[in-house]
C-alpha cells in the first residue's frame, strides 16, 4: 500500500490517478476543519446534512475501488465515522455536556484525542 501510495505522490501527472485525486478532495475537506491544537468534543465543527452527504459520496466512491482489503478498510471508516456522527446527534439531543464521558457511559468505543493540563 506504501509503495503504491508513494508511486501516485511521486507521479508526474496525478491526473492518471482520478480516484487517489478524488479521495485527497475528501480528505482535505475534512482537514480544513480540524487545523487546531485541541478543541473541546462537545463542539461539532461543520454540518451534519453535509458531512452525511460527504459520508455516502466516499461510500459511493469506494465501489470504484478494485481491491478488496481496500473496500473493507473505506468501509469500516466511514461506518465508524457513521456511527459516530449518530451517537453525536443523539448526545447532543439530550442537552447535556461531555460528549467523552456520554460515549464512555453507552459503552461507545471511540478514539478521542487526550488531553493534558499543564500548571506553570
Amino acid at each position: 500500500m506504501e509503495r503504491a501510495l508513494t508511486n501516485i505522490i511521486n507521479s508526474e501527472n496525478l491526473n492518471d490517478y482520478p480516484l487517489f485525486k478524488e479521495f485527497c478532495q475528501y480528505k482535505e475537506k475534512g482537514l480544513r476543519k480540524q487545523s487546531f491544537h485541541h478543541i473541546s468534543e462537545d463542539l461539532y465543527l461543520g454540518n451534519i446534512q453535509e458531512d452525511r452527504l460527504l459520508l455516502k459520496e466516499i461510500e459511493q466512491l469506494s465501489e470504484k475501488v478494485e481491491k478488496e482489503e481496500y473496500k473493507i478498510n473505506i468501509y469500516q471508516l466511514v461506518s465508524y465515522y457513521s456511527n459516530l456522527m449518530s451517537d453525536w446527534i443523539s448526545f447532543s439531543s439530550e442537552g447535556t455536556v461531555g460528549f467523552v464521558q456520554w460515549c464512555e457511559d453507552k459503552g461507545k468505543a471511540y478514539e478521542f484525542t487526550k488531553i493534558y493540563y499543564y500548571e506553570k
